[in-house]
């Protein structure tokens, strides 16, 4: 009996989303192991000049194909300015692409457009 994939994927997602509101790279590092340099670069400069990070997501869309899958999801970020302690928001839909990984320890992001 196929075992469902989506709360996997759904832990994934909170896993990467959580490493954000932490500031923590290395938490992103391991649920995104192959982060192109450029977004991890953005995150670091992010995580330098932002405090109190709060994130709320909800996947609008997830579709898993085999060892595959796509969730469509809105994210948004509250944070307040490291420099000024000013309010800041950011909210997107994003696109992660995961794939379940090969030691079978759950599923990993390969792409966050």
């Amino acid at each position: 009996q196929p075992v469902d994939p989506l709360p996997e994927i759904r832990r994934a997602i909170g896993d990467y989303v959580s490493a954000l509101e932490k500031a923590d790279m290395e938490g992103v590092l391991r649920v995104f192991p192959e982060i192109p340099q450029g977004q991890s670069d953005n995150l670091r400069q992010f995580f330098a000049g932002a405090t109190d990070i709060h994130a709320v997501w909800q996947a609008n869309r997830v579709t898993p194909n085999g060892d595959q899958a796509e969730a469509h999801v809105t994210l948004t970020l509250s944070f307040k300015q490291a420099d000024n302690h000013a309010p800041g928001r950011a909210q997107s839909e994003v696109t992660i692409l995961l794939a379940r990984r090969r030691s079978g320890s759950g599923w990993m992001i390969t792409a966050v457009r």
